[in-house]
């Protein structure tokens, strides 16, 4: 069984009962196309090879059906229920569950919703062309979070009774999952109070993020791993141009990575970073 749903309306590939049923998803099974220059070579066969190869966005119709005889109105009232897709300006999300996996794009319309009513007295059909500019699918994302990196307390010499062992100590690091088949990329968020910015460190593998900018106590820095963005508090109050290094991290397809939190200078309060982490489907 597969069951999409968006904004409007959920449909089920199951033509029982009168309710609106979903006939194919066109294309959505199909991968998405790569992204290739096709650089040809002037002196021999052939193309120059590139790497790395990127994805193109996955274009895809929702096609349904609703078969209601005796009830005229079923097939209107579905129209103007479909139709309020329109009324949505920027993207907006369709989730896909299949026997083997749940997942979310966000997409926007591409040509124009077909409505085809075959009779007045209850069937109908319709077609939703969509793009996802993302092209993977996304899970239930999971958030995991932990302070900058303090030592922990140790034995004192000469040992005296009862024996007293220090508070204990954090490594600063929070370890991301990807249960998906493509590479996600983590949502971060650094809360304050940082006096000169921080450093986010991908453990193992040189990747760093470089914030160099007072976080105010109560303040929150977003950055977005896929878009290269950071925002302070608000989506609108870019902050972009404080990053002076932007080694995003990613998550690989069915495994992990650890982050870091370090201060690149004093600091009050409990600065926390959060990472928020979807697994991602191809």
């Amino acid at each position: 069984m597969i069951t999409v749903t968006t904004p409007v309306i959920t449909l089920t590939n199951s033509d029982s009962g009168e309710a609106p049923y979903l006939v194919d998803l066109v294309g959505f099974y199909d991968s998405s196309g790569p992204k290739l220059d096709n650089d040809e070579r002037p002196n021999g066969d052939g193309d120059f090879d590139e790497e790395p190869v990127y994805d193109s966005a996955l274009y895809f119709s929702i096609r349904g059906k609703i078969i209601a005889p005796g009830n005229p109105t079923a097939v209107f009232a579905l129209r103007r229920q479909i139709m309020g897709l329109k009324a949505l300006k920027s993207q907006w999300p369709v989730t896909v569950t299949d026997p083997l996996t749940t997942g979310t794009l966000s997409v926007r319309l591409v040509g124009k919703i077909l409505f085809d009513v075959i009779s007045e007295d209850g069937i109908a059909e319709f077609e939703i062309p969509v793009k996802a500019a993302d092209p993977y699918r996304y899970g239930a994302p999971v958030r995991v979070s932990n302070g900058l990196p303090v030592s922990g307390g140790g034995l004192a010499f000469p040992i005296t009774f009862p024996i007293t062992f220090g508070a204990g100590g954090s490594d600063g690091r929070v370890i991301v999952l990807n249960s998906g088949d493509a590479d996600t990329f983590p949502l971060l968020e650094v809360t304050g109070q940082l006096d000169a910015g921080f450093t986010i460190d991908q453990v193992g593998t040189g990747r760093q993020v470089r914030f160099e900018r007072l976080v105010p106590l109560g303040s929150t820095v977003f950055l977005n791993s896929r878009t290269g963005r950071a925002y302070l508090d608000v989506p609108g109050n870019d902050m972009s141009g404080f990053l002076t290094r932007a080694d995003w991290p990613t998550v690989p397809a069915g495994g992990a990575s650890t982050l870091q939190l370090n201060t690149l200078g004093s600091f009050s309060g409990t600065p926390t970073l959060t990472a928020q982490t979807a697994p991602a489907s191809r």
